[in-house]
């Protein structure tokens, strides 16, 4: 199987990866109309006797769910 145009798990595959740290945590949230939920979620996460941080957060939603995440979380780009 490729992914880059080399064997996957091969050495120059590897270097052909995006730039940036090798330890991302991204968040993945579904989200209805209540970006509170995402919110406690990330503070909960960053809250544990071993806290988690994520790098960048993804919320798969619903066109109504984006307008409220933009209400809620109107300096961010969404």
């Amino acid at each position: 199987m490729k992914l880059c145009g080399k064997s996957i798990g091969s050495r120059e595959c590897a270097q052909e990866k995006a730039p940036g740290p090798a330890n991302r945590t991204i968040l993945i949230a579904g989200m209805g109309t209540s970006p509170a939920v995402l919110t406690e979620t990330v503070w909960a996460l960053a809250h544990q006797a071993q806290p988690v941080v994520p790098d960048e957060v993804v919320v798969i939603t619903t066109k109504s769910g984006k307008e409220a995440l933009r209400k809620g979380f109107h300096y961010c780009e969404i």
